[in-house]
């Protein structure tokens, strides 16, 4: 089989694959693993609640499982077992902690009188409570990618093309054509070319896509301040100020990282990865209005990165591209959190390289990538 794009998708996918067999091509248009992939950031959140949502929070249920088995599969530590933690107005947390449980997920509440103390770096909202996922956590991604792209390299069913990009695509004959002129094929092509499969996939895309341009910002912990935000869960803030904003706390060498809703916004093409001064200047007013260990000598980074999202849904969609029995498979649309479910991608990927006219019956939307 052929897979284009060596982000987590596409290196996960072809795990997968060889782990069942299969002999896999790997195309990427860069390095492998890639800094300019969608994918390479210093961490992601695992998390199984999709607010209201039961039949995503249930689709969910087993991906920190998933991740821990990638772990002993790769020979690599990625994931921190830091819980996450929804603040939310109480009446939507118990709610939501009903989802939660009914897919078999380990949670527990934290009623307004103690969220304080379970928080004691952040300024929560008054009222506030909170719901604790306790398998959430955080992948380290660019560990994810890296180690995957060591373990593909010792497997003698792999090849891995580095610095060839495709340019053009045959779906019908799951056939890819190089910039140099050649051609390759295979009895299933998987298309995972993330924030560029717009512009590949052309006309060939299963469904309308918009592109999203995210800014995040990073930040030094003080050694002094390091095991307090050890206890620190990943936080995500629906209610109160700062709601929609989201903080992964410091650890095994990665920074603070936090964003908001307030800076995601649509873009015209994968541009500069370098964040505007407006856009950081929210962020900064974020981390100060929400962190309480203000450190003017903390070193404060920021980058921008790029998403495509389903325009019907805002999630994700994966599908097959071209005739109803065509042998190509693409993920054009990650819908923001498209990380943590690749594993349940890779799976599918490898369903239909067992048998490539069966698989994916069509376009359908992924219901557990959605931020």
């Amino acid at each position: 089989m052929v897979i284009v794009g060596a982000g987590v998708v596409g290196l996960l996918a072809a795990v997968e694959c060889a782990r069942r067999g299969f002999a896999v091509t790997l195309f990427e248009q860069g390095p492998i693993p890639n800094p300019r992939a969608a994918s390479f950031d210093q961490h992601r959140v695992v998390r199984t609640l999709h607010l209201g949502d039961a039949e995503a929070t249930a689709s969910a249920a087993g991906l920190p499982g998933r991740w821990r088995d990638l772990e002993l599969v790769l020979g690599a530590a990625l994931f921190r077992a830091t819980g996450v933690l929804a603040v939310l107005p109480p009446e939507e947390a118990h709610a939501n902690l009903d989802l939660l449980r009914a897919a078999g997920v380990a949670a527990e509440l934290v009623p307004p009188a103690r969220l304080p103390e379970r928080l004691p770096l952040l300024r929560v909202p008054a009222g506030a409570a909170g719901l604790h996922e306790v398998d959430g956590g955080i992948l380290l991604a660019s560990r994810v990618l890296v180690a995957a792209a060591k373990w593909l390299a010792g497997q003698p069913l792999v090849r891995l093309r580095p610095h060839h990009r495709v340019v053009a695509l045959n779906p019908d004959a799951g056939a890819v054509r190089m910039a140099d002129g050649s051609v390759a094929a295979g009895d299933l092509l998987f298309v995972a070319t993330g924030a560029w499969s717009s512009r590949l996939l052309g006309d060939a895309a299963p469904a309308p896509t918009r592109l999203y341009r995210q800014s995040m910002l990073y930040r030094r912990t003080s050694p002094r301040r390091q095991a307090a935000w050890a206890a620190t869960p990943v936080v995500l803030l629906r209610c109160g100020p700062h709601a929609g904003a989201w903080l992964l706390p410091p650890g095994a060498g990665t920074d603070l990282k936090l964003s908001t809703s307030e800076v995601c916004r649509p873009a015209d093409r994968v541009g500069s990865a370098r964040t505007a001064p407006v856009w950081r200047r929210t962020l900064e007013r974020l981390l100060h209005g929400l962190v309480t260990d203000a450190d003017p000598a903390a070193i404060i980074s920021t980058k921008d990165c790029y998403y495509l999202a389903d325009r019907v849904t805002g999630g994700a969609l994966f599908a097959r591209v071209g005739s109803p029995s065509s042998p190509t498979l693409a993920y054009p649309a990650c819908g923001g959190g498209g990380f943590k479910t690749a594993p349940l991608i890779a799976g599918e990927v490898a369903q239909a390289a067992a048998d490539p006219r069966m698989g994916v019956p069509g376009s359908h939307r992924v219901r557990v990538a959605a931020s």
